[in-house]
């Protein structure tokens, strides 16, 4: 298989977007509980909340650097709204979730929030 190809993903579209490749690369130092705080503000946020609070709370709190956790919130913000756009017929986990490496990495946070 060429690196194009296992880059595809019908998820996403034609490619895996950049800040999915990068929320996977980031998230290896991030712990299971800053991750299910970032998605609850994510997920506030998605739903026209304020999150401000909530994600400065995380980044004063958390050893990772700063822009490391940047990346994960712009990875996290870009898997969920790319799917509550899709109608939930659309998404499968088999597909969605654990078709590449990237997401396979991603999908083990999620599980356990």
């Amino acid at each position: 298989m060429s690196s194009s190809h296992a880059k595809d993903s019908s998820f996403f579209g034609g490619r895996i977007p950049a800040e999915i490749e990068s929320l996977s690369k980031n998230l290896k130092d991030v712990d299971q509980e800053t991750f299910r705080k970032i998605l609850k503000a994510v997920v506030s946020g998605l739903e026209g909340k304020d999150c401000r609070v909530a994600m400065r709370s995380i980044a004063e709190s958390s050893p990772v650097p700063q822009e490391r956790l940047s990346h994960v919130v712009a990875g996290t913000y870009r898997v969920l709204s790319e799917a509550i756009r899709l109608p939930t017929t659309s998404l499968k986990q088999e597909v969605s979730c654990r078709s590449t490496p990237e997401m396979r990495r991603c999908w083990k946070y999620i599980q356990t929030c």
